[in-house]
């Protein structure tokens, strides 16, 4: 027995040093990034569907690579979470692979890895250097949140919110042609999501790795669908019970058309793509999106950006015979119907220099866009507010040419109207297009009248100022009536046990007391001030105290 014992020990020691070793003390292999936001473009793109490593140890190793990617961790150490080497080598090293492709946030982790020849250990690799990642990551989670911040998910459906990120990526961001050209994966922001939420310009992994990230935050199920044929990424997107196409990428015009966002691709289905020749016909999806709901929804009818307001959305129509164009309305609730508003006039533009009017798709867009609770669409000279309570419009801007046309830029960021203005000149008997600079233009306002109601002794004055062309309206500027009861903190009218009240909770600062509209009645002692002493005054005129039997009118 003496003899066994430094035995033992020495397999102990052998063991230990079995469990511990890390990946500075044994070989690595490299396996190849299978990332999205690397460029990388799979044949068969979808999360894979394990059957030998239990569900639950799969999200603890899941929640171990999140935990190392927000960490920085350089190592991640697989050793002693019940999985056997060949499990690691078949099952979890591609698994890394899909796990970051279902983390768009996560833009800053490269797909590649090493791991260990001998035991379940990884090496990871990051698209930065570390010290740089966190100040990305502040940037990043900025942008992400300045999105997500803007969408109003209270009255917005589904359908709303799915519209409102496509039309943000479209009317942002510009895709990176040279990048695309060149197949350049160095720039590395061209391809994860980083790019065109904070460069804004990237290609098709930004756009889609963006989208989804966007959705995900707002509760959304989204996947990726890869097609090698076309070197090309896009989103499904997750409406009701069903799965459809999203193709932000191809939506955004190229080259970049600022202010234009197409929907040709909003919520496809398979047969639709399949008739497509733009998709072709192979690609890979973890999903079938065999619902037609939306193939005559009617952002289906429009080539430009729509503009949503109040629950409405608002689009230009064209006719493809003579290329005029109405402006049209409708909703979510009902998608495949619009109503007609009006027709826009003169949407067609011509050539200096030569006879007759030249009708031009490719260049001529008329654009819909918000500002301020009104609708403006333009000509091709000008741009036309339009009142939805009225259903009036009027000029509010106008371009001082009589060749061209004008493109306004809807941007989100703001409710600055910029707009670009292009022309075609004949060079050596050629026609030569050109367009100018971004522009800004002063949208004319209302042309109000004012209609003035005097106070009375016991009711407000106000002012009511009515637009002569629209019809729009609205009031302000009230005056005080001449007399007025003071005690009457809600406006009623008399003095009453709900006066006090209402006044002490407000001194109080209960919530939805905030503000007293009649403040003015509130002034008991006439000291100019409001406080404790006007409603212990008020309470003991309600109660009959001596000396606070009455309260006067205010002259």
């Amino acid at each position: 027995m003496k003899k066994l014992l430094p035995i033992l020990l020495m397999l102990l020691m052998i063991a230990a040093s079995l469990v511990s070793v890390s990946a500075d003390e044994t070989e690595l292999a490299y396996y190849e990034s299978k990332a999205l936001q690397d460029g990388y473009i799979p044949s068969d793109y979808e999360i894979s569907l394990f059957s030998t490593i239990e569900s639950e140890t799969l999200d603890l190793i899941e929640n171990m690579f999140i935990d190392a990617w927000t960490s920085l961790e350089n190592n991640i150490d697989l050793q002693n979470i019940g999985i056997t080497y060949e499990q690691f080598i078949n099952e979890v090293i591609p698994f890394y692979s899909n796990v970051l492709n279902s983390h768009p946030e996560f833009f800053y982790v490269r797909g590649s890895i090493g791991y260990s020849t001998s035991v379940p250990y990884l090496a990871v690799y990051y698209n930065y250097d570390t010290a740089d990642i966190p100040a990305l990551i502040e940037k990043f989670s900025t942008a992400v949140d300045e999105v997500i911040e803007t969408v109003d998910t209270a009255s917005m459906s589904d359908i709303d919110i799915a519209l409102y990120l496509h039309d943000y990526l479209v009317l942002n961001a510009e895709y990176d042609v040279d990048t695309y050209q060149t197949q350049n994966t160095a720039n590395r922001d061209a391809f994860n999501a980083y790019g065109v939420l904070v460069n804004k310009i990237g290609v098709c992994q930004s756009y889609t790795l963006a989208y989804n990230l966007l959705l995900n935050k707002l509760g959304f199920d989204t996947s990726c669908v890869t097609s090698t044929e076309l070197n090309h990424i896009w989103s499904m997107v997750k409406i009701g019970d069903s799965y459809y196409h999203v193709d932000v990428t191809h939506d955004d015009p190229i080259t970049d058309r600022k202010g234009i966002s197409k929907y040709t691709y909003f919520l496809c289905s398979d047969a639709e793509l399949l008739a497509d020749t733009a998709h072709g016909t192979v690609w890979s999806s973890s999903y079938i999106a065999d619902s037609d709901a939306f193939s005559n929804a009617f952002w289906k009818t429009t080539r430009s950006t729509m503009a949503y307001l109040d629950g409405t959305y608002y689009l230009a129509v064209m006719n493809s015979e003579d290329y005029s164009y109405t402006l049209e309305s409708a909703t979510t609730e009902n998608v495949a119907q619009t109503s007609v508003l009006r027709n826009i006039p003169q949407t067609y533009w011509r050539i200096e220099n030569v006879d007759g009017y030249i009708f031009n798709a490719a260049q001529m867009y008329v654009v819909v866009f918000a500002n301020g609770g009104d609708i403006y669409y333009n000509n091709s000279l000008n741009v036309f507010r339009y009142c939805p309570g009225y259903e009036t419009d009027e000029t509010a801007f106008t371009y001082n040419s009589e060749y061209g046309f004008i493109r306004p830029i809807p941007h989100r960021s703001n409710e600055t109207f910029t707009y670009i203005y292009g022309r075609y000149d004949v060079v050596d008997e050629e026609y030569v297009f050109s367009h100018s600079d971004e522009m800004t233009g002063e949208l004319e306002g209302h042309s109000y009248s004012e209609n003035i109601t005097p106070p009375s002794d016991t009711e407000f004055g106000y002012t009511v100022h009515l637009c002569d062309t629209c019809g729009d309206q609205y009031t302000d500027t009230y005056v005080f009536p001449l007399k007025y009861l003071i005690g009457d903190v809600d406006g009623d009218g008399a003095v009453s046990s709900a006066d006090p009240v209402i006044l002490s909770r407000h001194l109080a600062k209960w919530t939805g007391y905030d503000e007293l509209t009649y403040s003015f009645n509130c002034d008991l002692n006439s000291d100019g001030e409001l406080n404790s002493a006007d409603a212990v005054i008020l309470s003991r005129h309600l109660a009959k105290w001596t000396g606070y039997l009455s309260l006067p009118l205010s002259d």
